[in-house]
C-alpha cells in the first residue's frame, strides 16, 4: 500500500501536466462585422467613441478575411484611441514564459503616417474604458504596476519596448510598419518572453528585438494582455489584427518542492501503516 501511494505521489509531482498553462486563440471568423464590446470568449474591444474597436471585413482584394480594427473609423482622427483586452489568465503564480503571435497590418487611408499600436502585458486595472498614452503604452490611470509594452511606432518606423513608463529597448533596423495599400498582405508578428532568455520580437520573419533583459519585470497569472492603438493630428491609420494566439506557463515544480512532497508522501504512508 505504501508503494502504491508513493507511486501516485511521484506521478502527480513529476508529470508534465504539473506545468500550469493558459492558451487563447481568436481569429474573429465567428463574429460579425461591426461587433464590439464584450465577446463570448471574455475578451473586450473598447474605443474612445471617435475611434474604432470593432470586427471588420471590408478589405480590398488580397485581404479577404475578418479581423479586428483599432482606430481610424471617423473624423476627427486626432486623439482617437482603441483597446482590445484579453484575460485574465487561468493560471496561478508567477509566469515562467509567455508568447504572443498575431497577424497585423497598419493602413493609412490618406497616406499620412499614423502613430502607435502596442501589445501590453501586465497589471491592467481597467478593461472597460479606452485609454492609451502618447507613446502608445497604457496610461497610468488604466494600469497598476509591472506593465510591459511592445510599441509599433509607425511615425518613427521602429519597434519600442517600454516598461512601466520608461523605454528600455528598440528595434534593430526599420520594420516598415505602415502601408497605404489596403490589399497588402498582413505581417506575422511574434513577441515572446522567458525568465532565462528575456524578450524577443520577430516581425515579418526578422528578429528585431533579441534577448532583451528587463530588470524588475515579473509577470503573474492574474495579469492581462491588451492591444492598444492611437492616432494623432490628421492621421487616418487603422491597425488590423487577426489570428491572435497567446500562451503562458508557470514553472515546473523545483527539485526542492518535489523532495518535500515525496517526504510528505512517505510520512503519510508510514502513518497509515501504523
Amino acid at each position: 500500500m505504501r508503494r502504491l501511494i508513493l507511486f501516485f505521489v511521484c506521478v502527480a509531482i513529476c508529470s508534465p501536466a504539473c506545468a500550469d498553462e493558459w492558451l487563447f486563440n481568436q481569429n474573429f471568423n465567428a463574429l460579425n462585422a461591426g461587433d464590439t464590446g464584450l465577446f463570448a470568449d471574455g475578451s473586450r474591444a473598447v474605443d474612445s467613441g471617435e475611434g474604432s474597436a470593432e470586427v471588420y471585413d471590408a478589405f480590398a482584394i488580397g485581404n479577404q478575411r475578418t479581423a479586428l480594427r483599432l482606430t481610424g473609423k471617423a473624423s476627427p482622427f486626432s486623439g482617437t484611441t482603441a483597446n482590445y483586452f484579453i484575460g485574465p489568465q487561468s493560471v496561478t503564480g508567477q509566469l515562467d514564459s509567455w508568447s504572443a503571435n498575431w497577424d497585423q497590418m497598419a493602413f493609412s487611408s490618406n497616406g499620412s503616417t499614423g502613430n502607435h499600436m502596442a501589445f501590453n502585458f501586465g497589471d491592467l486595472t481597467n478593461t472597460t474604458s479606452s485609454y492609451v498614452s502618447s507613446d502608445g503604452t497604457m496610461q497610468v490611470s488604466g494600469k497598476g504596476d509591472n506593465v510591459l509594452s511592445v510599441v509599433f511606432d509607425s511615425l518613427d518606423d521602429e519597434i519600442q519596448v517600454w516598461y512601466d513608463g520608461s523605454q528600455v529597448g528598440s528595434s534593430i533596423g526599420t520594420p516598415n510598419i505602415e502601408t497605404s495599400n489596403s490589399s497588402q498582405l498582413f505581417t506575422d508578428v511574434n513577441v515572446s518572453w522567458t525568465r532565462s532568455g528575456g524578450l524577443n520580437v520577430i516581425y515579418g520573419g526578422s528578429t528585431l528585438v533579441s534577448a532583451l533583459s528587463i530588470t524588475g519585470y515579473d509577470p503573474g497569472g492574474d495579469d492581462i494582455m491588451a492591444f492598444s492603438a492611437d492616432n494623432g493630428d490628421t492621421n487616418r491609420q487603422s491597425t488590423y489584427l487577426d489570428n491572435i494566439n497567446l500562451f503562458t506557463s508557470v514553472p515546473e515544480p523545483t527539485s526542492a518542492v518535489m523532495f518535500s512532497a515525496l517526504m510528505l508522501g512517505a510520512l503519510l504512508t508510514n502513518r497509515r501503516s501504523r
